[in-house]
Formats: C-alpha cells, structure tokens, sequence
C-alpha cells in the first residue's frame, strides 16, 4: 500500500493559531488608582478653570497636550474681566476714599495672585505629575506588602468641598445681586477671579492632604511592624528599609511639592488676610453707622458676612493641611529610631549598625515654607489671628 507523505507548513499553523487567538483576545484588568477615581470630578473642574494643565492617561496624571493654550487663554479672559471690574471702579462715587482705594487694591492683589497661580501651574507642571506618580507608586506598593489606603475619606472630602464651594458662592451672586443693585453678569466677572484663586487653594490643599494621609498610613505601619517583632503582638511585618524608603520617597515629594508652592502660599496668605481684615472691617462699619433701608442693609451685611466666611475657610484650610501632613511627616522619624533601638538591644548583631546613622530621620524635618519667610502651621494661626485682632481695632477706631 502507498502512502503518501504531505509537507508540514509551519508558517501556516502558526497563522491558523495566530487568528484563532485574535478572535478571543485574553481580558487583562487594570485596577483603577483609586484617588483618580475618587478626585476625578474636582479635577476637571479645577483644570477648567486654568488651574490644572494635565490630563488623565493610561491610570495617570501627565503634563495636558494642550495646557499652554489653555492657559494663556484663561489668563487673557481673566485680564479682560479685570480690566471691565476697574473701568466700572472709576465711574463709581463712593462717599468715603478709604472704600474706593480698598476695593480697588483687593482687586488688584487678586489679580495677581490669579496670574501667579495660572503661570506657575503651567510652568511647574511636570514638577507636579512627579509628585503624583511617586504617590501612586506608593499606593502601589503598599497594596502589595497587604496594607492598601481606603479613599473614602477622599471621596468625602471633594463631596464636601463641593457642597460648600456651592452654597458659598451661591449666596454671595444671590446677596450681591441684591446689596449692589447688579445684574448677574456683571456680579459674575467681579467674582469670578475670586472663586477660581479658591479653588487654587484646595487644589493645593488637597495635594497635601493626600500626602498627609500617606505619612499617616506609613506610621501605622511602622507601628504595627515594630509591635511585630514582640511576642505579644502578630502583625504583618513590613521591613525596615521598605519603610524607610517608602518614608524618603514621600519627603521628596512633599519637598518638591513646598518648593512649587513658596511663592503662590505666601501669596494667598498676603491676599487672605488682606482681604478678611478689610471685609470685616466694612462689615462691623456697616453694621454701626448705616442709614440705609432693612432689605438693602441686611443683604450687604450677608454678602460680606459670606466672602469673610469663604477667605476664613482657606486661610484655616491651608494652614490645617499644612500642619497635619507636616506633623505626621515628622513623626516617623522617632517610631523607626526607637524600632531600630529595639532591635539593637535585642541581637548584638545590629551592634555593627551605627545607631547614629538614623538620626537623620529624626532631623529631616518637613515644613511648607512661605517663600522662606516662615513656616505654616497653625502655631502661625494663631499668630496671624492675634495680629488682625489687633489691626481690626486700630481700624476701627477711625470713622470710614
């Protein structure tokens, strides 16, 4: 019997088994980080108002394609706006100076502080998806040594600060309308410079507030590691040095992240108070000396009531957001010298180990600096909330 014998062609199984896989592609799932999931909403919202020239790609943050356009074009409506608000300023009689020259200042420092945050966003840009992506390596890690974040907290935050920033604002355009005898268009250009320098400061805070939550995070597993090596306690144990580099890790970026923001802190510090001192001086003003109708008199003192509510909540939330993640950052340095300590104690091997060599956790301190002139914390709270007490009262003494 024959038989015959065919020629095996390679090239063609391979093709075959090649389009047999194409037509069922294997399902590869990618966990969202769960902070872009949960900041996703405020962060379109900020990066429509010019304060965020990035974009979401591939689970990240990255410098947006079109960030520079974007940019120059909120910084040129911005002028434009400012330049309507001075020109309405000059055609207006007030019966006192004082009020012509203060509502024109406040108008100008916000202006200036609205240009410094649009351009030093777009020029730090890059600076600040470092800063992320290192929290996102973070978050990473820690979900694989067994110790993930929950970002509830986070989800909270923006539902809050968006309810807030709502009503605040809200009632400012409604008062305003009201007190000032404007339209909503006009009102709408005075104010809107003010409302997206606000959202300048919680972008800032909320930054910062993530990398608080990290440090804190890092703590309580540093805490948990150290109780670990006791035979009392049974926790998952994360090593010393993963922990000292996941601690370094964030020092640089919190480092980087002060450094951005020197400038732009101090500028908002200068203009909050500025602006809180002179609304609460007009307000207390108003409130004793006024001669004008129930409904006109009660809607300006509501309007003004309201913008010394909204400079008051960024002041306290800047300095909160400082102090918290500046203080948690500082305290990691004494859980891993006395973790370190212990084991030095316990096994004369470690003896070999210098002691001294992690005093520098100790002494690498985290502090977000007003362009080196000091440091915000809410010790400086106070001083600054004794300062204007004190400056309030002189004012008040003089008849506006």
């Amino acid at each position: 019997m024959h038989v015959s014998r065919g020629v095996f062609d390679v090239e063609s199984a391979v093709r075959k088994l090649s389009s047999r896989f194409r037509r069922h592609p294997a399902q590869v799932s990618r966990l969202e980080w769960p902070v872009i999931s949960a900041v996703r909403s405020l962060f379109y919202f900020i990066r429509f108002i010019g304060h965020a020239p990035l974009e979401i790609r591939d689970d990240r943050f990255e410098p947006w394609s079109y960030g520079v356009f974007y940019s120059i074009l909120c910084c040129t409506l911005h002028t434009y706006f400012f330049y309507i608000v001075l020109r309405k300023f000059t055609v207006i009689e007030r019966n006192t100076p004082i009020l012509d020259v203060t509502e024109t200042a406040k108008v100008i420092s916000n202006y200036s502080v609205l240009m410094l945050n649009i351009l030093g966003s777009l020029w730090t840009r890059k600076q600040l998806v470092e800063v992320t992506n290192i929290m996102k390596q973070f978050d990473t890690r820690m979900r694989y040594l067994g110790y993930p974040l929950e970002e509830r907290y986070v989800k909270v935050w923006v539902f809050f600060t968006f309810v807030f920033s709502f009503i605040a604002w809200a009632v400012i355009v409604e008062t305003g309308i009201v007190a000032f005898r404007e339209t909503f268009i006009e009102n709408m250009i005075y104010i809107l410079g003010y409302m997206t320098n606000s959202f300048s400061t919680i972008k800032f805070s909320g930054i910062v507030l993530l990398l608080g939550q990290r440090f804190r995070h890092l703590n309580e597993v540093a805490q948990r590691s150290k109780d670990s090596s006791m035979p009392v306690q049974k926790y998952l144990a994360v090593d010393f040095r993963v922990i000292h580099q996941l601690h370094n890790s964030l020092m640089n970026a919190s480092e980087s992240l002060s450094s951005q923001y020197s400038w732009p802190l101090l500028a908002w510090l200068i203009s909050l108070c500025g602006h809180s001192v002179a609304n609460l001086y007009f307000l207390i003003d108003w409130l004793v000396s006024t001669t004008e109708s129930v409904n006109t008199r009660w809607s300006l003192v509501a309007c003004i009531a309201w913008w010394v509510v909204v400079f008051a909540s960024q002041l306290l939330l800047l300095h909160i957001a400082c102090h918290y993640t500046s203080s948690e950052a500082n305290n990691i340095g004494s859980i891993l010298f006395d973790w370190k300590s212990f084991a030095v104690s316990r096994s004369y091997k470690f003896f070999s180990q210098r002691i001294e060599s992690s005093l520098h956790l100790i002494n690498r301190r985290l502090n977000f600096s007003a362009a080196g002139c000091f440091h915000v914390n809410l010790p400086l709270l106070r001083s600054i909330t004794a300062l204007l007490t004190t400056y309030l009262v002189l004012l008040l003494q003089f008849q506006a």
